[in-house]
């Protein structure tokens, strides 16, 4: 029963992984359309002028970002504030091509920058919380062991449906095991 578990686990991993997606491997999460490719998103702090009041800098705020993007040679299509001196720029690269890394290597040389980030988005795992976890190899991904059912990648796919009953037939289990001792009902039946 066990082997025919991982094998419907594995043939589940490799499924989803050939569906392609974005740099960041989670299957789970399809991103098609959500990020225009040509245009690079930066989060952007200004450095704060202590000299003016938080009023005018917010008013100014709008100028500051686009003097920048105009210094930088970028094309800025719009700007947001998130809060206080903090800005997403959506911005084309100053030559047709350049990576967000010289984008943000032209922004961070600014004197007026704090910092600049990449916008990026990133999605959670399915990661288990069992801090024995790192020692379970044939549950990490197939690149760990060629034995191993990455089971990581089928979490994030579905994990599981009380509709579906899966059995596992032993003589040696520990009833009050807190691994089967699941709210609202414990997970062994009698017998």
């Amino acid at each position: 029963m066990r082997s025919l578990i991982c094998a419907l686990l594995a043939g589940l991993a490799v499924c989803v992984a050939s569906a392609g997606g974005t740099a960041e491997v989670n299957p789970a999460v399809r991103t098609h359309g959500l990020i225009q490719p040509d245009v690079q998103h930066i989060i952007v702090k200004l450095r704060t002028v202590t000299a003016v009041k938080a009023e005018i800098r917010a008013a100014q705020a709008t100028s500051r970002v686009a003097a920048l993007a105009a210094r930088a040679g970028l094309a800025l299509h719009k700007s947001q504030q998130l809060f206080g001196d903090v800005h997403v720029m959506q911005v084309d690269p100053a030559v047709v091509g350049d990576s967000v890394a010289t984008t943000l290597a032209r922004l961070r040389a600014d004197s007026e920058v704090e910092y600049a980030e990449p916008d990026q988005r990133r999605f959670a795992h399915a990661v288990p919380n069992d801090p024995l976890f790192s020692g379970q190899w044939y549950l990490q991904g197939a690149a760990a062991t060629p034995s191993a059912i990455d089971a990581v990648s089928a979490w994030d796919t579905t994990t599981g449906s009380a509709g579906v009953v899966i059995a596992d037939l032993d003589t040696g289990v520990r009833f009050e095991h807190p691994d089967l001792q699941w709210a609202p009902i414990g997970r062994l039946l009698p017998g």
